[in-house]
């Protein structure tokens, strides 16, 4: 759903920035910027898995980010000519520039003239979960590199087609242009230099599971059945599993289910026969999941990608 900003006050940022030790409680760049006063929210929409996009306007006054909380990225639409990251010298803004601001980073931004810019925000298990799911590697791996106004073709030309699409309203092109978004982001994730891995699965522990879940999606999974094909009980596997695939047992298996209705809906089947191929109680139970995690209905899906070949 778009939604407008409905507007913050220095109150609610104070209480949200307020801990016992006086520091600042990690926020999001959007729950930042939507206490600042020269700062204005245009739209935002909530695309599923807690992934949610949002364009600004900033009327050309410096921004801070402290220790913040998921990864964004920053496109930037119009303007900004001029504008600076702070520490770092040698590069500014402009249209068409990109950042990637990494959780947990510190950054303040410089701004003189008005900009207009796009964020698309991930939070850090979504961010690792994808990683996993497209290298086949150890969540904690994944490093999100720091980007101050970087040039990609690649990313710019995806991050106008979303603008379109989000102009639009096209619900199955914003979550297919997003997917795209998000590929291009992952592939410039970095493996952290000499990791000291400390629990979770090893690789083919985990590669074993991994099999093990796609090869009964349409079953009823339990805890206890996946611990046992790493040989692990069900409370060591829980925490072994969280850290290597960056998300529990629970989330993994309903992504991987979702996934595979996504490309089942792409043909004629049933709507309720997928649902069960997928492992899903019914119908209805494949809605809440999907919606939850796409952003959209399994049908408003298949109507989608039916139009669009």
């Amino acid at each position: 759903m778009l939604t407008t900003r409905a507007d913050s006050t220095h109150q609610d940022a104070k209480r949200r920035r307020s801990s016992m030790g006086g520091d600042a409680i990690p926020m999001s760049p959007q729950d930042i910027l939507n206490t600042a006063p020269a700062v204005r929210q245009i739209c935002s929409r909530d695309i599923g898995n807690a992934l949610t996009i949002s364009l600004w306007r900033n009327d050309g006054r410096d921004i801070s980010y402290e220790n913040v909380r998921g990864h964004t990225f920053s496109y930037y639409v119009s303007g900004g000519h001029g504008s600076v990251l702070k520490h770092r010298s040698g590069v500014s803004g402009g249209p068409g520039k990109i950042c990637l601001i990494p959780e947990g980073s510190n950054s303040q931004w410089g701004h003189t003239r008005e900009l207009n810019f796009m964020h698309l925000h991930i939070p850090d298990h979504e961010l690792r979960r994808r990683y996993c799911e497209t290298f086949d590697k150890d969540a904690r791996l994944c490093l999100l590199p720091e980007v101050a106004f970087g040039d990609s073709p690649e990313l710019a030309s995806v991050s106008l087609r979303l603008l379109t699409t989000l102009s639009a309203g096209d619900h199955f092109l914003i979550d297919s242009v997003v997917s795209d978004l998000l590929t291009e982001i992952i592939a410039r994730t970095i493996e952290r230099s000499r990791p000291v891995l400390r629990g979770g699965l090893s690789r083919s522990n985990a590669r074993q599971v991994r099999d093990f879940i796609d090869a009964h999606l349409d079953a009823s999974l339990n805890l206890r059945d996946i611990a046992a094909t790493a040989g692990l009980s069900e409370f060591h596997f829980q925490r072994m599993f969280q850290a290597s695939f960056g998300v529990s047992p629970a989330v993994w298996v309903s992504s991987r289910r979702t996934s595979r209705a996504k490309e089942l809906l792409k043909g004629t089947a049933p709507i309720a026969d997928i649902a069960v191929q997928c492992g899903f109680s019914d119908q209805s139970h494949l809605t809440r999941v999907f919606k939850r995690m796409k952003g959209i209905t399994p049908g408003v899906f298949r109507k989608g990608h039916a139009s669009s070949v």
